[in-house]
């Protein structure tokens, strides 16, 4: 079974792009991601990051986006067991995981399976995963994909959901 967890927060609104690795030498640049619904805005998530880290036999694809006047603060991570492969990583399809939004109101949407409650739902594709650059700890890839997913209120006085579209 692969183990999902996405994790976005957010101060004010977002969407996704291409995962580059920390070293520079794979990856690419391209990384948008938008929200809409209650939030909303399309900003650049360069570089997105796909890894593996061996100590723990974990892949993860991961993004940020710095807060800056009205654009939001976005962070990202998904993992699961094993190196990163192409697939669907879903919390329909039983991996766990958790994904948030929230803005400088404290307004907060999440989205949950597989953590003892199950709210929202999202769907990372990774359509491509190459050129793996190797080092001590593990190895970074170019990856391309998407991730959507649609999130529920969770703070006191927060209403309606969030969609995010995050390309790569």
């Amino acid at each position: 079974m692969r183990s999902l967890v996405i994790t976005i927060v957010l101060a004010g609104g977002a969407a996704v792009g291409c995962s580059k690795s920390p070293t520079g030498n794979a990856g690419a640049t391209a990384c948008s991601v938008t929200l809409s619904g209650s939030v909303t805005g399309t900003y650049d998530c360069t570089p997105a990051l796909t890894v593996w880290a061996s100590a723990g036999d974990t892949g993860s694809f991961s993004f940020q986006v710095a807060n800056s006047g009205s654009q939001p603060s976005v962070v990202v991570s998904v993992w699961w067991m094993g190196q990163p492969a192409t697939g669907r990583y879903t919390n329909a399809g039983g991996s766990e995981g958790a994904m948030s939004v929230g803005t400088s109101s404290a307004q907060s949407w999440y989205a949950t399976a597989g953590t003892g409650s199950t709210a929202g739902t999202y769907d990372l594709d990774l359509t491509s995963v190459t050129n793996a650059v190797g080092s001590s700890t593990g190895e970074s890839y170019t990856s391309h994909g998407s991730l959507t997913a649609s999130l529920v209120a969770l703070a006191p006085g927060t209403t309606g959901t969030v969609t995010l579209s995050a390309t790569f």
